[in-house]
């Protein structure tokens, strides 16, 4: 078993939401889902870089125009590689 650091889940769920705003539609559910999914529980069974690049990925996608920042006003907006 393969024990998650707290940073690594953070960004899992950071990129989980930002794909819901990247991707529009059932892809982006899928990759929601799937990346929630692998933070809850398939990282217990090891192998996860793929998943994790597909984070570093959406965390690094530019939003399509019109949508909703990753941050509301008056906070510092997350960005790939912050610290949990």
């Amino acid at each position: 078993m393969t024990a998650m650091t707290p940073a690594e889940a953070s960004h899992l769920r950071r990129a989980a939401a930002r794909a819901l705003r990247t991707h529009p539609g059932p892809i982006g559910e899928l990759l929601h889902r799937e990346l929630l999914a692998w933070q809850d529980f398939g990282h217990r069974f090891g192998g996860g870089r793929l998943s994790m690049r597909v984070a570093d990925e959406i965390l690094a996608a530019p939003l399509p125009p019109g949508a909703q920042p990753d941050w509301a006003p008056g906070l510092r907006p997350v960005r790939a590689g912050d610290a949990a």
